[in-house]
């Protein structure tokens, strides 16, 4: 049995963004086998990794902002998490829109 498993649901807002336009992520963890020290966003494209930030009962935030520069498209996302040792759960991937 992996060290950290977990069931996660991820939201943006908006789920349709523009260069240049802030948007707020939401993580929600659930059936968690282990303990979660941090969850982390990563945009491969865009070379972005975002640390979120813990609010409570599973869900973690953080407000990111398409690089001006981002091209219009479907950018895959994926999001996991660790716990204090350094050992990863699984990837979960998503999905956010840039249009011009």
């Amino acid at each position: 049995m992996p060290a950290l498993s977990y069931r996660m649901e991820v939201r943006f807002s908006p789920e349709v963004a523009r260069p240049g336009q802030a948007v707020d992520v939401e993580v929600r963890l659930s059936d968690v086998q282990g303990e979660v020290s941090s969850v982390y966003a990563v945009v491969p494209q865009g070379g972005i990794v975002e640390t979120l930030r813990p609010q409570g009962e599973g869900t973690y935030v953080v407000t990111s902002m398409v690089p001006w520069d981002a091209p219009p498209g479907t950018y895959s996302v994926y999001f996991y998490a660790t716990d204090a040792q350094g050992n990863r759960g699984p990837d979960v991937w998503s999905q956010v829109t840039v249009e011009s």
